[in-house]
């Protein structure tokens, strides 16, 4: 009760910051779209993204709900935390497709010249592994597959977060290249 003004600041910044991201993935739509091989994947990973987006929002949603009056019975703001938490951590579905569906994209991408190199491909399969475990947070309420547990928040957003840097310098690599090839820039 005493921080509600920063919760709230916070959660705002959390909602902008993390909806962010979303143009970064939208670049890799497309990059993976130039690949030799059907577009499924690429609007499969689209639409993983577009719905991870939105349990994002929606978790976010709980979070301010919950700080939005203070004066709130206490079990009602405890209910909304939980869902706003379990909502952020265990909902894996989408996150563990999106990695799946790059790693097979460029697996099946198998032109003289690959969009991405095939480590980035291993690495993102590692990725959706590394997600995997987070699931547990909606059954465990304590140890390292709680929501705030090792395994589940800090392997599951760690893992994620690392991914974001990597694919931000392999994206600009891959971006270079494309327009050294098609004589955007020499």
């Amino acid at each position: 009760r005493e921080n509600t003004a920063w919760i709230r600041f916070s959660m705002v910044t959390f909602n902008l910051c993390g909806i962010m991201i979303l143009p970064l993935f939208t670049v890799i739509v497309v990059q993976m779209k130039r690949m030799r091989q059907s577009h499924v994947f690429a609007y499969c990973y689209l639409t993983a993204i577009v719905s991870g987006a939105t349990i994002f929002a929606l978790s976010n949603i709980f979070f301010l709900v919950a700080a939005f009056r203070p004066e709130r019975d206490p079990e009602l703001v405890m209910l909304l935390n939980d869902l706003a938490w379990i909502g952020f951590i265990a909902p894996i579905g989408m996150v563990v497709s999106q990695f799946l569906l790059l790693a097979a994209a460029i697996y099946f991408d198998n032109g003289p010249d690959p969009v991405f190199p095939r480590w980035v491909g291993h690495y993102s399969l590692a990725t959706a592994v590394a997600m995997i475990p987070a699931a547990a947070a909606a059954v465990v309420q304590t140890g390292p597959l709680a929501w705030d547990g090792l395994l589940s928040f800090w392997l599951r957003n760690g893992a994620f977060a690392l991914f974001m840097i990597v694919m931000f310098f392999v994206l600009r690599r891959t971006l270079r290249r494309q327009a050294l090839t098609e004589g955007l820039i020499r």
